[in-house]
């Protein structure tokens, strides 16, 4: 990836770093995590469009649970070491685990400092939620319109790009594995 100092402005930096995700080196099979489920990639899918600091990102419609507006009063702090646990949200007698999803998905050169959360977008049975600055959409993806990626130890959160529509795909399952692992260890 280019360097920041390299970039003249944040929508070709984002450009920058969509296009690294897509023509990354594959990892030896020895290091790769073992694959994922993934029927939902065969035919066209909904897809629910937001934004995390000028990034769009898409989340299949069939792994969504709820988008929530943000209530500062309704978080815990978190009491973890992780930069991307934010902590406890409580929401109808249930609390979800919210992540800072930038510190997930941008590399800690692109993450601003200051959070724009304004909403969540809850998944997995509302257990997790991530932040997000911006709700935008639903679209429909057709397979074909993605440059699907490859199962490797990197970026697992990420199923593939749909560059016409630009915008990264979550893969929902790899990221839960992810958090519940990172979770765990902290």
């Amino acid at each position: 990836m280019s360097k920041p100092s390299e970039i003249a402005d944040h929508q070709h930096a984002l450009s920058v770093y969509l296009n690294d995700m897509l023509h990354e080196n594959k990892i030896d099979d020895a290091h790769q995590s073992p694959p994922i489920n993934d029927n939902w990639r065969a035919s066209s899918f909904k897809a629910l469009l937001f934004d995390v600091q000028g990034l769009q990102i898409a989340i299949p419609s069939h792994q969504l649970s709820a988008i929530l507006t943000l209530e500062k009063d309704k978080l815990s702090p978190s009491k973890q070491k992780s930069n991307w646990f934010l902590g406890g949200y409580k929401q109808d007698q249930k609390t979800i685990q919210l992540v800072e999803t930038s510190r997930i998905i941008l590399p800690t050169d692109y993450q601003s400092k200051i959070s724009s959360t304004n909403f969540i977008i809850t998944i997995t049975g509302q257990k997790w939620g991530l932040s997000c600055d911006k709700v935008n959409k639903v679209i429909s993806i057709s397979p074909d319109e993605v440059k699907w990626r490859q199962q490797s130890a990197s970026r697992m959160w990420l199923a593939g790009t749909a560059l016409k529509k630009n915008c990264s795909i979550l893969n929902i399952e790899a990221l839960v594995k992810q958090l519940e692992h990172e979770y765990v260890n902290v």
